[in-house]
C-alpha cells in the first residue's frame, strides 16, 4: 500500500566528519524478497565540528543511485 514497510535489512555506516567530501558505495545484502515499493532511509551525520570550515552547519548526503537487483 506504500504506508506500512516491513524491515528487512539496517546497514550502519559511519565517516569521519574530518575527512570532508567523501564518496563511496554502500551494500546492503538480504534475502530476495518480492516487494513493490522499497524504503531507503538514510540519516546524516549532523553538524560539522568545531575546526571544520563549515563548523555548525548542517552535513549533506547526496545519493545519485539506488541500484536493486
Amino acid at each position: 500500500d506504500g504506508k506500512k514497510y516491513t524491515l528487512h535489512a539496517v546497514r550502519e555506516h559511519s565517516v569521519n566528519a574530518d575527512e570532508g567530501v567523501r564518496s563511496g558505495e554502500v551494500q546492503v545484502e538480504m534475502p530476495p524478497k518480492k516487494a513493490r515499493y522499497v524504503k531507503v532511509r538514510v540519516r546524516n551525520g549532523g553538524v560539522w565540528p568545531e575546526g571544520h570550515p563549515a563548523a555548525g552547519a548542517a552535513t549533506w548526503i547526496f545519493v545519485d543511485e539506488i541500484c536493486i537487483d
